[in-house]
Formats: C-alpha cells, structure tokens, sequence
C-alpha cells in the first residue's frame, strides 16, 4: 500500500515525502538522518508514509510532531477503541484528519463510533449513549438520524461514480442441484445422523 502511495504523491505533487518503514537499520538511519531537523521536533519532510504497526512501536517519535493533516488509509483497522493501534493515534496532534475506508460499519455500531471519536472526539464522546440511541436501527427515524449525523463527515463514491468504463453488475443465477451424496450429508447433518457421518 505505501508504495502506491509513494506512487500517487509523486504524480500528484512535488511536496518532498518520506517513507518510514523497512529494516530496523533502515529506520534507525531515517530517525537520526532524514525525519527531523537537528535539534527540533521539524520534519525535514512534508508528507510521511508509515504502517499501522510503526505507528504504534514508535508512537513516541510521530507524537513530538504536530501534524497539519493526518490521512488512515484502511481506516477500518482503527475500528476497536480499546486496541493499542487507537489509543497511539488519538495522542497524535493534528488540525485535520481523513479517514479512507470501504467498511465503515462492519460488524456493529461500536466500530462506527471509534472512527467518529477519532475523527472529533469532543462530539462523540460517549460510546454508551451512542450504542444505545444507535444500536439497534429498528426504526426508520433512527436510520435517519444517523444518516444526517454521518452526512457532513463522509463522502461516499461508488466504483461506477469513479470509472465510467466498468460494465454494469450483471447477475446470473444458476440452480446446482446437490449430487446424491451431497443430498446425503445434507440429510444427516439436518437429522444429527452421527452414524452416518462418522463412518469410514
């Protein structure tokens, strides 16, 4: 991912940039020579690309900066409020903050309001209240609410939105009928049929 990143950066801008990642010489080598100026808490670079995990083991250094922008890529990743990834980023000071993520909301309504309590954690604050207003989205008033809490903070692009050439979902459906000893296992499964499942 960071090398497309690098990629991107290149194409796009002629802002100086910096990958941390690599070998431990390699980084050793970065921190004494390439990231600050002597002396300070100044990067000599003006965009930095690192990895979840060295975002974490060196938490410490990216903490002494403060950031003008921090963008997550793969932003579900921070989804757990309680993990040592979420509690290293929410100490970075920052003035804005881009979350890129394709599942917001994957499993539960906790993981939606870690990525809003990084994001402004004076709003969101309290994640019991919000699972209890949003927790269960039986109600289409509720649905709404938080549709219009999330409007001003997410941007959602679909593939079609982006790149015009790609054909439109085409969906087939073929009916497989199991084999006879598909149909078999299936029976005894559906009827705990240990007997049969268990023989040679």
């Amino acid at each position: 991912t960071i090398s497309n990143w690098e990629r991107e950066a290149k194409e796009w801008t002629d802002l100086r940039q910096l990958s941390f990642y690599g070998s431990k010489t390699r980084r050793r080598l970065i921190t004494q020579n390439e990231l600050f100026y002597i002396d300070t808490n100044i990067l000599k670079t003006q965009i930095l690309f690192t990895t979840y995990e060295y975002a974490v083991k060196k938490s410490d250094l990216f903490n002494k900066v403060d950031w003008q922008v921090i963008i997550i890529d793969e932003a579900h990743r921070i989804k757990n409020s309680k993990s040592k990834l979420f509690a290293s980023i929410m100490q970075f000071k920052t003035n804005f903050k881009l979350l890129l993520t394709g599942t917001p909301l994957q499993n539960n309504i906790s993981e939606l309001w870690s990525l809003l309590h990084y994001l402004d954690s004076e709003k969101f604050n309290n994640s019991e209240k919000f699972n209890e207003k949003f927790g269960n989205l039986n109600e289409t008033q509720k649905v709404k609410d938080l549709q219009n809490i999330l409007r001003p903070l997410m941007l959602r692009r679909l593939k079609g939105d982006v790149e015009k050439s790609i054909s439109p979902v085409e969906e087939i459906i073929i009916e497989c009928p199991m084999t006879q000893h598909q149909m078999a296992y299936y029976s005894s499964i559906y009827q705990q049929n240990i007997q049969y499942l268990t023989r040679g």
